[in-house]
């Protein structure tokens, strides 16, 4: 599980409490933005634990569950309303098992995701690239994917670098 949200520090601690105390790693990304990684064998809700980050900080958060390292299932959130979950490489995902219940009969398309992450990164201050995001939803997360930081990158995120060649 990660966790990318505005903040300080304490997004470490506040995930950890919210993960039933599991080990979190949190590491500044610039500009007050944090990237934290969640230890721990639970599955936990993408979607319940971004809504939770900004119900808490008034900030806009994006939580991402990643399975087996092939595919992740990821929300973004704001305290505007903008909420949204789609797959890291799709492909791989209905080929697998899917970790939540029940399961979307298709993700969403990917010309969506690319609008709503948009209308995230806009409310973020942040400036995204269009087709960059749409050039990292197919990538595959991790570890030797670029999958989550690709999509960082594309959405603007202080402190992430990462060019996602376009298919």
């Amino acid at each position: 599980m990660f966790l990318v949200a505005r903040g300080g520090p304490e997004l470490a601690a506040w995930a950890s409490a919210n993960a039933d105390g599991a080990e979190c790693d949190g590491r500044p990304l610039g500009a007050e933005w944090w990237f934290c990684q969640v230890h721990t064998h639970e599955i936990f809700s993408p979607a319940d634990f971004a809504a939770g980050m900004v119900a808490e900080t008034s900030a806009p958060a994006l939580a991402g569950y990643v399975v087996d390292n092939d595919f992740a299932e990821v929300s973004c959130d704001s305290p505007a309303g903008v909420r949204h979950t789609f797959l890291l490489d799709p492909d791989a995902a209905l080929d697998s098992f899917m970790p939540w219940d029940p399961p979307p009969a298709e993700p969403p398309a990917v010309e969506d995701t690319v609008a709503e992450l948009m209308r995230w990164s806009a409310e973020c201050g942040l400036s995204a690239v269009p087709a960059a995001i749409a050039a990292a939803i197919p990538i595959r997360p991790g570890p030797f994917g670029e999958g989550v930081d690709g999509l960082l990158s594309a959405l603007g995120v202080p402190g992430v670098s990462c060019e996602v060649p376009a298919e």
